[in-house]
């Protein structure tokens, strides 16, 4: 059951990556390690994502920060 969090928060991760405004990723981060999960679900559902618990919320935020530093250091 918990792999299937994992695929499911690594797909979304890239799609979300293609989506987000860099003003909505740094927020993301902030809601991140501050550990504000409404905040966060409440995004996420501003890209047509669903909260689906804490094993896919963390593999889509530590998979989408990946994304998102490696297209910044490309840059």
């Amino acid at each position: 059951m918990s792999e299937d969090y994992f695929s499911m928060g690594e797909r979304d991760a890239k799609i979300l990556a293609k989506k987000i405004s860099r003003e909505d990723y740094e927020a993301l981060k902030v809601h991140w390690k501050n550990r504000n999960y409404t905040l966060l679900a409440f995004m996420l559902r501003r890209y047509g994502l669903d909260f689906k618990g804490l094993t896919y919320l963390e593999t889509l935020v530590n998979e989408l920060i990946k994304i998102k530093e490696g297209q910044i250091k490309a840059t």
